[in-house]
């Protein structure tokens, strides 16, 4: 078992920084990302905002493809991002149960830290988990 590291054994052999192993950090400092992202994707910097859209545009070269050049987009009802994200939301699922859904347009969003590997690889109750605390949280965060 790895403690106070990532806990992919790939990116463990790789001295705990590997591309394919996602971001790694506290709620506000991954929400801290995003919302520099979603100020770039509205033209507000630091990044060029044309790069930060095509982050977040579907990739058509796929047919059929959920996947952007950068992130993930919701799949509909029973999705990890909610029943009804709303639309123009990204975002990425991590292997330990982790998960990010934004919003760019508004710049809000759901960063969500777990470890649903903790109690075995096979332990799949995340899945729902995903889904209902995403519900909850769109109800609140696009409120008008």
């Amino acid at each position: 078992m790895i403690h106070g590291e990532v806990e992919d054994e790939n990116a463990h052999a790789m001295g705990g920084v590997a591309p394919h192993a996602g971001l790694f950090g506290s709620a506000a400092m991954v929400a801290a990302v995003m919302d520099r992202l979603a100020r770039a994707w509205r033209g507000e910097g630091p990044w060029d905002k044309q790069q930060v859209r095509l982050l977040c545009e579907l990739d058509h070269t796929v047919p059929g493809s959920s996947r952007t050049p950068g992130f993930d987009t919701p799949t509909g009802p029973g999705s990890a991002a909610g029943d009804h994200p709303p639309q123009g939301t990204v975002g990425h699922l991590g292997f330990t149960g982790t998960s990010l859904w934004w919003h760019m347009p508004s710049n809000r969003g759901v960063v969500l830290l777990s470890n649903r590997v903790a109690h075995g690889r096979e332990n799949q109750k995340i899945k729902p988990l995903r889904n209902q605390v995403h519900n909850l949280a769109w109800k609140e965060l696009m409120r008008p």
